[in-house]
């Protein structure tokens, strides 16, 4: 057996190869290993299991502030202009998250599919750095529209023409709500969003 097939990760169900137990634990005490390690652990998702992922958040956030629940429409961003439309009506070829009182949009770039592992971040977060592991890209995206939808649906002041630099209506207010449900300074949430 070769101490290179030791290092790639293991299958999704946590077997090893038979003998790479002790040669990766005695690999993962070297100084730097750890964080090859966990490099080696975060293989590129599907749109898929991404969806998946998303949706667990969502339907937490949902929950915990008593949020209608609306479809996700997750999908790669196709800028051949042929990916036609979503399900939900989105043009493909669009790369901005947004709400709407119908959906969520959250597309998704090709590239970035690699970058995130099959590890669900932790609800609700301990770590408010949006620089972590622990906010992925989707992760930052879909707090941001789940705060507009809690300003369209709690607070009844959303409005579709206030999206861009505005954040004006309303905004703030949503902003200080979550975060204070965080037990966090809406200055902190800010930073994530």
């Amino acid at each position: 057996m070769h101490d290179v097939e030791c290092l790639k990760p293991p299958p999704f169900s946590g077997a090893t190869t038979r003998g790479c137990s002790r040669i990766r634990r005695n690999l993962e005490q070297r100084p730097g290993m750890p964080e090859l390690f966990d490099r080696l652990r975060r293989v590129s998702v599907t749109i898929s299991q991404l969806r998946s992922r998303i949706q667990v958040e969502y339907d937490a956030l949902a929950t915990r502030f008593g949020l209608a629940q609306l479809p996700l429409d997750v999908y790669e961003v196709d800028d051949s202009g042929n990916g036609g439309v979503t399900a939900h009506g989105t043009d493909r070829r669009n790369g901005t998250p947004g709400y709407t009182p119908t959906h969520v949009v959250l597309p998704m770039e090709p590239g970035d599919l690699a970058a995130w592992g099959l590890t669900q971040p932790a609800f609700p977060p301990t770590n408010w750095n949006r620089h972590t592991a622990a906010w992925p890209a989707w992760r930052t995206d879909l707090w941001h529209e789940v705060v507009h939808q809690y300003q369209h649906q709690d607070l009844k002041n959303w409005d579709p023409k206030d999206g861009g630099e505005g954040h004006s209506k309303g905004w703030p207010d949503a902003v200080r709500d979550v975060a204070a449900s965080f037990g966090i300074a809406a200055d902190e949430l800010l930073r994530v969003l």
